[in-house]
Parts: structure tokens; sequence; C-alpha cells
């Protein structure tokens, strides 16, 4: 495997169509896309799947979708089990986490290297697991709230807000195949 790429949300679903879920929402979009299906992972408490995509210069780049299965604040124990058994154990370079984002606006896609974890506590979780931050984030933003930070997230997007967020999980998923094949600089 190349590159381990966790969208983060919480499962169940209560959650299905929740901000938070904006991670698990671009992994789906990927798997969609590339015609394959989750399973469930019980040693790394996940859902993953694995496939092959070919680069521009024709190389094989294999992926390994997760959408973690601990609930947000735990991401961390999936992310490390998983990264721990792969062939790129070491290479942070290879981690690509898909999350939502309150300081971006709704539907603008940031991508980021390291840096702040602007308080998500699934970022948290997967820094104090991993113990770096150097991973690459594909932030989608989902707005700031006017009300309570964890009931915004947990709660759904008005009917605008989704159809933003429904584009711009298109375009998170774009950004990991353009990533995987082209590298970010």
């Amino acid at each position: 495997m190349d590159f381990l790429v966790a969208g983060l949300g919480n499962p169940g679903s209560q959650y299905k169509d929740t901000r938070h879920n904006i991670g698990f929402k671009a992994v789906d979009s990927l798997a969609d896309r590339f015609s394959v299906s989750f399973k469930s992972d019980k040693l790394s408490k996940s859902e993953i799947t694995d496939f092959t995509v070919q680069s521009s210069i024709g190389s094989n780049i294999s992926l390994q979708l997760v959408k973690p299965q601990t609930f947000m604040n735990d991401s961390g124990i999936s992310v490390r089990k998983l990264f721990e058994r792969s062939s790129f154990s070491g290479q942070i370079d290879s981690v690509i986490i898909i999350h939502d984002e309150l300081d971006l606006p709704c539907g603008k896609i940031k991508i980021k290297v390291g840096g702040g974890l602007a308080g998500h506590n699934g970022l948290i979780s997967i820094r104090n697991h991993l113990h770096t931050q150097d991973f690459l984030r594909i932030r989608v933003g989902i707005g700031r709230p006017n009300q309570n930070g964890a009931d915004y997230v947990l709660s759904k997007p008005s009917a605008i807000e989704a159809e933003l967020l429904r584009a711009s999980v298109k375009v998170a998923a774009d950004a990991v195949i353009s990533i995987v094949e082209n590298g970010i600089g």
C-alpha cells in the first residue's frame, strides 16, 4: 500500500448526514468512483477498502481508504493500527486525512501539511497516536457556527450548505487522486 486515506466521522445512522461526517462522505465518494466496497476490519476498528490507481507515468499506486469506527475523538486508534501494519509504516507523508474544518467557509477546501490542529479532536487523537502532526490534511470547510461548536458539527447542514458540501466532497476526492498521482509540490 502506498497511501492510507482516512476520512473522519462518527459511526451510526444518526451521524450519517452531519457536518462532522464529511470525511466519511469523501472516502465514500472515492470508493464509489472506483467501484470498491468497504469491509469491517475488527483489528483496526475501521471500515477499509484497498484498490489501485495508475499514475500519470503509468505506475500503479495502491490506496487504502479508511473510515474509523471509534468515533471522531478516538480516530487515532484506528489510523495508528493501520499505519503500523502498512508497508510504509514510518512514512508519515503517505497518510492523508480528510476532515471537517470550522475555520473555513462552507464548501471551501484547503490542503495542509502539519501545523496547528485548531482544536479538532479527531486530528488531536491522530497526532497523539502517530506522535506527529506532519500528516497531510484535506480540510473541508463547514463554516463557523452561531451556536456551540459541538452541537453545530453534529447537526445536519441546511439545504444550501448540503449542496455546497456535496460539491466539496467531489473536490476532496479529486484532490486525493491528484495528490497520489502527482504529489503536492
